[in-house]
């Protein structure tokens, strides 16, 4: 990451999602989950024919959605943005959606929210406050003074969240980003199913657009869309004039990315980004079916009655219900009990579900919409799945396995007398999961993607003619272990490094001052008069907040077996974070370490990374007192081997570390006052830092930049050399 003169926050990601703001605003968050990320990869031909077949949606059904502006002020009323400032944002929304066929309008009145304890909201208060005020039925925008996100413990400005279709339905949205930005159309984008351009959860996207070209894969990978160019991560790399200033080469073909700068779903910036494209339009369109349950309740517009079920064969069910006179349309929606909502569009009495999933409770309910923007109350009802116990069919009564791994077990069983298939579910032992189905035409079938080191329960059913046996008893196994990953890592501190002795020189190994004076954490210090440093890794306080248990309980003794089973001494301790793409919200795994004289990395309790874990993943590497840096590429493991050497070359971004000697980096010395969750920067914080702690000796202080036990004139000469340095790395 470039060092910067002035602070620029970087973008937290995916997912985190970047706003049209100007340069050094706050961005926003909104998450994937593993349900959802399934969910669209289920729906994905589906869109694709959707598209298709609405290239220009000119014609297209409008979807008209309802919604609900709730404006949080403080508790005597001031504060929040005004009623004209919230309904002009809806007036761009409509402008800005009119090619999706989506329109906008108001449920009810502006519910203002006068409550000093929501005004600057923190993502952990969603429940509370959305359990409160969410209208049942529209879709519900927040307006605070500031959000925050958190992200992995760490709570970060963002301009707001949302969730994509099976999510929730409210937007969480910060004053500043709604009055200076395109932020509340881009979190609507995600509401109604679209990606970002750069996104790589499904696969980087390649730049070609030839569908003859071997590298082609811009209709699954990146955000499944060929008509957005493959973006390479914008993060500000966008100048005045709205122009891309990067130089990245795309996956495939290594050729140079020219992505599309004024794209809503893109990470631009300044007021670039806000253009969908067609096929960005259709795929709204699409999802906006999926999320039309959405309806203005009105107390006037009256229930469906009389609703039941019959003809159930296990796959498929006939429902029945009465329709009240002159009321409207009925329509349904339906769900294994539990689980996400399908919504079944308009429909009339009696209607038949098809393709169910044989022995689930299912639940449905049928409503009445009068208009465009009313719509009755939901009545719910219920049926098991399952036509009864055949009388010719009878369950496996032996079963074994064939093949143990990390992440699948092979099962086989004895076959059944009158077998047409067999119906299998397993879930996680004692974990509450709902249970996965799988149905097998043979008496043997491989589960896959399991968790390591898992113990799963197993049921069996027959499923004849004329119906099916009953589940078998769970039996149960345990998949295998995961196997360690060997991180393998090096990394300089410049006030380590420096040589003490003059003339600004660097020395080939790190000094190893704090262990000498006995004052990391948990060792007993070598004069009598310095208080020892309690026992743990150091990053417990913010804005790190981890809370690993990496050192507790450490003596002299740990750090001397350290020392003699790598033949080095410890420098100090260090906080690595894994993490999938560049940004924070992709962090998977932290872990504190120790950082040994040569640079290299030591992990003391072990296995930090497993095979279950990402096999290509960027490291965050951090120090109390300098700036952090992020590794230039991803790290791929390679027969379980992952290796990457911060010294020899700069770090992410084309700067981040310093080059303290030629060819030789090392991370910047001088950020004692860590305060800054968007990135990192030395400032007149980390002066005063130095002046608190100045005159302190044999020490754990983060005010000791050269990290020699002793806090004097030295320690600021490195504040002076390095005040203004920033990296807006996410954190």
């Amino acid at each position: 990451m470039t060092p910067f003169s002035s602070k620029l926050f970087m973008v937290f990601l995916v997912f985190l999602c970047f706003a049209k703001i100007a340069f050094g605003q706050a961005p926003c968050g909104t998450q994937i989950s593993d349900e959802t990320a399934e969910y669209l990869t289920t729906q994905l031909d589906d869109v694709h024919q959707f598209i298709e077949k609405n290239a220009t949606l000119k014609n297209a059904v409008t979807y008209k959605f309802p919604i609900q502006i709730h404006i949080v002020r403080q508790t005597n009323g001031t504060g929040g943005i005004t009623a004209a400032q919230a309904n002009q944002s809806i007036v761009e929304l409509n402008a800005d959606f009119a090619d999706a066929g989506i329109s906008f309008f108001d449920c009810a009145a502006i519910n203002y929210i006068n409550n000093s304890n929501y005004y600057n909201f923190e993502q952990t208060e969603e429940e509370a406050i959305t359990d409160l005020y969410n209208v049942e039925g529209a879709i519900n925008l927040y307006y605070f003074n500031r959000v925050k996100y958190d992200f992995n413990g760490t709570l970060s400005d963002i301009c707001g969240y949302a969730y994509f279709p099976l999510g929730f339905d409210h937007l969480m949205l910060r004053n500043s980003c709604i009055l200076s930005s395109n932020t509340l159309s881009h979190e609507m984008g995600h509401y109604f199913g679209l990606l970002h351009p750069h996104d790589t959860r499904y696969g980087a996207e390649a730049i070609t657009r030839d569908a003859n070209n071997s590298c082609y894969n811009c209709q699954t990978a990146g955000d499944q869309l060929c008509d957005t160019d493959a973006d390479p991560n914008l993060n500000l790399l966008v100048d005045i004039n709205c122009n891309y200033t990067g130089t990245a080469t795309g996956p495939c073909s290594g050729a140079q990315y020219t992505p599309q700068t004024d794209n809503t779903m893109a990470y631009s910036s300044g007021a670039c980004a806000s253009v969908f494209t067609p096929q960005q339009n259709s795929r709204m369109s699409y999802y906006a079916f999926q999320r039309s349950y959405t309806g203005c309740i009105s107390g006037t517009c009256a229930v469906p009655s009389n609703l039941s079920e019959g003809n159930i064969t296990g796959t498929s069910a006939t429902l029945s219900w009465t329709e009240p006179a002159g009321a409207g349309v009925s329509e349904v929606r339906y769900r294994i009990s539990g689980s996400n909502w399908n919504f079944g569009g308009k429909v009339e009495s009696p209607l038949t579900l098809n393709g169910l999933s044989q022995g689930y409770i299912y639940e449905y309910s049928i409503r009445t919409r009068c208009s465009d923007q009313r719509v009755s109350e939901w009545v719910t009802d219920g049926f098991n799945a399952v036509p009864g116990p055949g009388a010719s069919c009878s369950a496996p009564n032996s079963w074994g396995s064939y093949s143990q791994g990390e992440t699948s077990y092979a099962l086989v069983w004895g076959a059944a007398s009158g077998a047409a298939s067999y119906m299998l579910r397993y879930r996680r032992h004692g974990m509450n999961d709902a249970w996965t189905t799988k149905n097998v035409n043979t008496t043997n079938t491989v589960l896959n993607n399991l968790d390591a080191g898992t113990q799963y329960e197993f049921q069996i059913a027959t499923v004849c003619g004329n119906g099916s046996s009953d589940f078998t008893n769970s039996v149960y196994f345990t998949t295998l272990g995961n196997a360690c990953i060997d991180i393998q890592l090096t990394a300089f501190l410049e006030g380590a490094l420096t040589d003490l002795s003059g003339g600004n020189q660097h020395l080939k190994s790190m000094r190893t001052d704090l262990s000498e004076l006995g004052v990391l954490p948990g060792q007993t210090p070598a004069s009598n008069i310095a208080p020892p440093t309690p026992a743990g890794q150091p990053y417990v306080t913010k804005p790190w907040s981890y809370t690993g248990t990496e050192g507790a309980n450490w003596t002299n003794s740990h750090y001397a077996d350290i020392a003699a089973e790598h033949g080095l001494e410890v420098v100090d301790w260090v906080l690595l974070t894994f993490r999938t793409t560049i940004m924070a919200a992709d962090n998977f795994k932290k872990t504190a370490a120790l950082l040994m004289e040569d640079g290299t990395i030591v992990f003391p309790d072990g296995c930090p990374l497993t095979a279950a874990d990402p096999t290509s993943f960027y490291v965050l590497i951090e120090h109390r007192n300098h700036i952090g840096a992020l590794t230039a590429t991803p790290v791929t493991v390679v027969n379980k081997v992952a290796a990457y050497d911060f010294t020899l070359a700069n770090a992410y971004g084309g700067n981040g570390q310093k080059e303290v000697e030629p060819g030789v980096w090392a991370l910047f010395a001088g950020e004692g006052e860590q305060g800054n969750l968007q990135g990192y920067d030395v400032n007149g914080d980390d002066k005063a830092t130095w002046s608190i702690e100045n005159g302190n000796f044999s020490i754990y202080n983060a005010g000791d930049y050269n990290m020699n036990g002793d806090i004097n004139g030295a320690d600021k000469n490195y504040w002076s050399f390095n005040n203004g340095i920033s990296s807006a790395l996410s954190r």
